[in-house]
């Protein structure tokens, strides 16, 4: 997961045997030990590495397919109607992953809603969420102003040298 975050903010990672001589100096000379993980391509600005932070979490949405092509696509924030379930315990603001109905991880956001209401309100319209909590932030579970995709391209490239 420390890969993943650092490939997906664009860094490069390399994991080599750290009793193994000169192992640095012969990294940078070019010499292939260890595992290197290429940095993705995307450009990212601090505000989206730290709500990336949350590939480092176990909290989650699990959302449908309507959900999940509204997010890729058409980059529309995520409603409560589109949420099928939650893992672990989240704040309101706290960063969380986005987990499509196939279990890949598709975005990363900061939630507008402790996953005390979102369990309350997923499958909900947006209509009734004042009702069902008594209060309302918003229409979303995440804004999509506070949401960053994790596209198949961020994913870690992998090569053992």
């Amino acid at each position: 997961e420390s890969a993943r975050l650092a490939t997906a903010s664009g860094v490069d990672v390399v994991i080599a045997p750290g009793m193994e001589p000169d192992v640095l100096v012969r990294l940078v000379a070019g010499e292939a030990i260890g595992t290197r993980f290429r940095a993705s391509n995307a450009h990212r600005e601090s505000r989206q590495r730290w709500i990336l932070s949350a590939l480092t979490r176990r909290a989650a949405v699990h959302v449908d397919h309507g959900a999940a092509d509204a997010l890729r696509r058409r980059g529309r924030s995520l409603l409560a109607a589109g949420v099928l379930r939650i893992d672990g315990r989240f704040g309101r603001g706290d960063p969380l992953s986005v987990i499509d109905p196939d279990g890949d991880r598709i975005a990363c956001g900061l939630a507008n809603y402790a996953s005390s209401d979102v369990a309350r309100i997923k499958g909900m319209h947006s209509a009734a969420i004042a009702d069902a909590l008594g209060y309302a932030f918003g229409e979303e579970v995440i804004h999509r102003n506070n949401l960053v995709l994790v596209a198949s391209r961020d994913r870690p490239q992998v090569s053992h040298g």
